[in-house]
């Protein structure tokens, strides 16, 4: 009779210890995540964040690369976007890498990204108008080659009137 009551008791306790540990780790779920986004996966959570407007919180949230580098992009971090982008090697991240080099000023860089997401889709308009832009851009930044007062690429004043 004694010996059941030990086993009894040595069960009571383990059981409770069970739930003790497990109210402990719920709590810490609930302490990390909201209850609507508690099953979500992070790149679900990134696409609330990012229908919300929130690009910053959403970009730290992403795993994928490419929704990453278009929070990143959204938020007007282009150089970490960039480098989100050539995380992945095909054609909409190529792409998209262009776009955030030219808004850097790298037009030679932006030309090479969509070069390379042209080899993927050769007939791809997009890419081939947004390389025609990125090459205008770098061709008009270029400074003169004479060296009678070029801007080195800025534009200057058209007059300067003092009142």
């Amino acid at each position: 009779m004694e010996l059941t009551k030990r086993n009894k008791m040595k069960r009571t306790r383990l059981v409770a210890k069970f739930l003790a540990v497990a109210c402990a780790i719920l709590g810490l779920l609930a302490l990390t995540s909201t209850p609507a986004d508690f099953w979500l996966t992070p790149d679900q959570r990134g696409d609330r964040l990012f229908d919300s407007k929130q690009y910053a919180d959403a970009a730290a949230v992403y795993e994928d690369p490419v929704r990453r580098g278009a929070a990143l992009y959204r938020d007007a971090e282009f150089k970490e976007s960039a480098a989100s982008f050539a995380r992945r090697d095909d054609a909409e991240s190529a792409y998209n890498r262009g776009d955030a080099l030219v808004l850097m000023g790298k037009y030679d860089d932006a030309i090479a990204s969509f070069d390379r997401a042209l080899q993927f889709r050769p007939d791809w308009q997009e890419a081939k108008d947004n390389r025609k832009l990125a090459v205008a851009r770098r061709d008009w930044m270029k400074p003169p080659d004479d060296d009678a007062g070029g801007t080195g690429g800025q534009l200057e004043a058209d007059e300067i009137v003092f009142d």
